[in-house]
């Protein structure tokens, strides 16, 4: 199975290894699940060479402590946004594991919503009518 890559050559050396430290699979999940530009539509709403596009640029020079790879955590992304995927399914799809829920009592108490039943973190997230993101507030609890 190739890399899904703009140059067309193989990944580094090495590669694979960091990848296995978070994801079950040899080789990201992209590769997997964008093998064509349909598949690509379908998944994000971009064409494949668009999300390759976009991949390149937003990781020229990231770097994290993350173990998945970012063009997975890209992928992540797209497609909670355009299929509203569960956790569950997501966390399934990209063989990683949920977030745990806190285990400080306040910050429970502060995030426990009594509509919902459950702990939420809610963000103001102002946009403009061309698409840019203007801002986003700090987190506050489910009250």
């Amino acid at each position: 199975m190739a890399w899904l890559r703009s140059s067309g050559e193989a990944p580094e050396k090495g590669a694979c290894e960091t990848v296995r430290a978070t994801q079950c699979s040899e080789f990201p999940v992209y590769v997997q699940l964008l093998r064509n530009d349909h598949l690509s539509l379908l998944y994000t709403g971009l064409p494949l060479d668009a999300f390759t596009s976009l991949g390149d640029d937003l990781t020229e020079d990231f770097n994290n402590g993350f173990h998945l790879h970012p063009r997975d955590q890209l992928l992540m992304t797209l497609m909670k946004l355009r299929l509203n995927l569960l956790q569950d399914d997501i966390a399934e799809r990209f063989h990683v594991s949920q977030p745990c829920k806190p285990h400080n009592l306040d910050s429970r108490a502060e995030s426990y919503c009594h509509y919902y039943g459950q702990n939420i973190i809610k963000f103001l997230i102002a946009v403009a009518p061309c698409g840019l993101i203007m801002l986003i507030s700090p987190g506050y609890g489910g009250r």
